[in-house]
């Protein structure tokens, strides 16, 4: 995956979704994308969001997945 953080995350998520990249919060800001750094960039760049940092995930991507697995379930109203 790739990590990518812009200072307009709503305008980077629009970006992400409008290209159907999938995409989830990083615990340290930003989002980690199922894809490419290319085909993040061509997507925020399309979207017209400025990119601060892209690169791959690396480590904070596969401790991101652990956390996102552990969590505890939330209760269902």
């Amino acid at each position: 995956g790739t990590r990518v953080i812009a200072t307009d995350e709503a305008g980077l998520r629009a970006a992400l979704e409008a290209a159907n990249l999938t995409a989830r919060p990083s615990r340290d800001g930003g989002f980690i994308v199922d894809a490419e750094p290319e085909d993040v960039g061509r997507a925020a760049l399309a979207g017209g969001v400025a990119v601060a940092q892209i690169g791959p995930s690396g480590a904070s991507g596969l401790e991101q997945l652990f956390f996102d697995l552990t969590k505890p379930l939330e209760a269902v109203s």
